[in-house]
């Protein structure tokens, strides 16, 4: 299990110290990951039945029945992938401190909340049924929540620790629905709870309610005008801050005020809204795109960014208020666009434009998600009916260097992306087996790792060092330098941060073929001096990056998505 450790310092003794000496030059690194990985398909008796398959095969036959003619093949950083038949995901999140993924699922049976481990088989440790779940995971605290849309059209908010299928509390919402983008969200901290939610009694309005996460008793609500309706929330790190979309009006809301800090009309009703971490910035917009800075008593405007013929759909914020990214559609839904902006600059770094494909609404950004650092950036998409681009994509942020794709059969609706305790990037991303475009039922959900964790890089320097050593000897007898998980810091976490010393593993960087640790020029050169089919087997064929036997010009688009630096 993947755990989060804040690491302080602590006593060390002399003997652990010469003991470390002694042992440094004869331990060996670690071995290699597994490469196995699975597909888990529900049962009518509600049992999971599960299926391997080595990462450098093709799934299951059985597996890709509903779906013959997109045969994706697997990426090896793929942990699990999970299919339904008749059900569709709608949201998921990472609990980082528990190393988890909890999601929501609609439509058919199995209709409930899954929490699964980021780094098992993909099988769910425990589910609680319901009818229409959206959920939301802290990232730093074991807090994680879901709201369930019933029959009956109430909402009952539930909050669980990960261990526990039993909910710690639930909130009933009578005669309300979801909003149209996202419904709930917990701050990172885990201290706080927000739902948005729209209210059909005797007048249609959009409500918001917060909570402290150990209590179901709401620390207040907000009611907006009459026919407004709820679009989109976020929250800062400390949850003290609640953005939201209602109608045409962007709102921010002080907890601890218990009023409103800032409202503003955006001119037309969209999804698009953002704050960073300290809610220091918000960012909103549907024409233009508009970034305000809290000034001590209001948010002024910062800056404007026209579309030019192009509408905002989203706007995320990092955690560290370091950093914007916007998810940018023209008219058409084909060529959709992402920029990433370095605060307090109007100029984006980069922009990254999604390459044609098949059909109408392609690959429509419908999340992005960044790491707190803004280090990775992570967009999912609906796709094209033809299945032409990958539908997950995580960025570098000094891209745009795309680090890690998957390419599902459908479209995907959410996506979320964190950082374990050793340094570990993980992302989870959900949503429809068939095209959002399409009719179909099914659903897909995915958990990727996107980054290796380095156990005993206590500074995430990249290698484990003497840095690491001292911190580890320093916190000698208590939990903070733990890496075996028995609680405390002994001679066998000393043993197994000597196995790991010298640098940390890195990702595969199968585009750089000349081993330089650089995508370039060079590698596109040696990929064309190998154009055509593949040599017969057992001869190998590195050039055939999309493993379709043929050296060709999608091969050449692959290589070129990943020019720069390896990751």
């Amino acid at each position: 299990m993947l755990e989060r450790r804040d690491h302080t310092s602590g006593g060390f003794t002399i003997a652990a110290l010469a003991f470390a000496a002694a042992l440094f030059s004869t331990v060996s690194a670690p071995a290699g990951a597994d490469e196995m990985r699975t597909w888990i398909e529900p049962a009518e008796d509600g049992s999971y039945t599960r299926a391997e398959y080595r990462a450098d095969q093709l799934t299951p036959v059985a597996a890709l029945a509903s779906a013959p003619d997109r045969v994706m093949f697997p990426n090896d950083q793929v942990i699990w992938h999970n299919h339904l038949t008749d059900a569709i995901y709608t949201t998921t999140g990472i609990s980082a401190p528990h190393g988890s993924v909890i999601t929501g699922t609609w439509l058919n049976p199995p209709q409930e909340v899954q929490l699964i481990a980021l780094e098992g088989d993909g099988t769910p440790d425990w589910t609680d049924p319901g009818t229409h779940f959206e959920v939301a995971a802290s990232r730093d605290a074991e807090v994680v929540v879901a709201v369930d849309f019933d029959a009956a059209g109430d909402i009952t908010l539930s909050r669980y620790h990960p261990d526990s299928s039993i909910p710690d509390w639930a909130y009933r919402i009578e005669s309300a629905t979801l909003s149209t983008h996202r419904t709930v969200v917990v701050s990172p901290d885990g201290s706080t709870i927000a739902v948005l939610v729209n209210m059909q009694d005797e007048r249609a309005f959009a409500r918001l309610y917060y909570f402290d996460s150990d209590s179901n008793e709401p620390l207040g609500t907000f009611d907006m005008e009459t026919d407004s309706f709820g679009r989109n929330i976020c929250i800062s790190e400390d949850g003290r801050f609640i953005c939201f979309f209602s109608r045409i009006t962007a709102y921010v809301y002080d907890r601890d005020a218990g009023g409103l800090r800032y409202s503003v009309s955006a001119g037309a009703s969209n999804d698009a809204v953002g704050m960073s971490g300290s809610g220091e910035y918000l960012a909103y917009g549907w024409q233009t795109l508009y970034v305000r800075r809290w000034n001590g008593s209001t948010y002024e405007l910062l800056f404007t960014k026209p579309g030019g013929g192009e509408y905002l759909r989203h706007c995320v914020f990092s955690a560290d208020d370091s950093t914007l990214v916007t998810a940018w559609n023209p008219t058409t839904y084909k060529q959709n666009r992402l920029e990433l902006h370095e605060l307090p600059s109007s100029t984006p770094l980069w922009s990254y434009q999604y390459e044609y494909g098949t059909g109408a609404n392609q690959d429509i950004i419908d999340d992005v998600a960044m790491t707190a650092d803004a280090g990775y950036i992570a967009a999912a998409s609906w796709g094209d009916v033809g299945n032409t681009n990958p539908e997950v994509h995580v960025f570098t942020h000094d891209g745009p260097n795309i680090a890690v794709t998957v390419d599902t059969p459908g479209s995907m609706f959410d996506v979320d992306i964190a950082t374990a305790w050793d340094g570990a990037i993980y992302l989870t991303a959900c949503g429809k087996h068939v095209h959002a475009n399409e009719q179909g039922r099914g659903g897909d959900l995915y958990s990727v790792l996107v980054k290796p964790g380095c156990p005993g890089d206590f500074d995430h320097d990249g290698d484990v060092d003497t840095a690491d050593l001292l911190f580890l000897l320093g916190a000698w007898g208590t939990p903070d330098g733990d890496m075996d998980g028995d609680g405390d810091t002994d001679t066998a976490d000393l043993l197994e941060l000597l196995g790991a010393w010298g640098e940390c593993p890195g990702l595969p960087c199968p585009w750089d073929f000349n081993g330089d640790d650089v995508v370039d020029d060079l590698d596109k050169d040696i990929l064309m001096d190998h154009w055509g089919d593949c040599p017969d087997p057992p001869e190998e064929c590195p050039w055939d990056l999309t493993g379709d036997g043929v050296v060709d010009g999608t091969d050449l688009m692959e290589l070129l998505d990943h020019y720069g630096d390896c990751p």
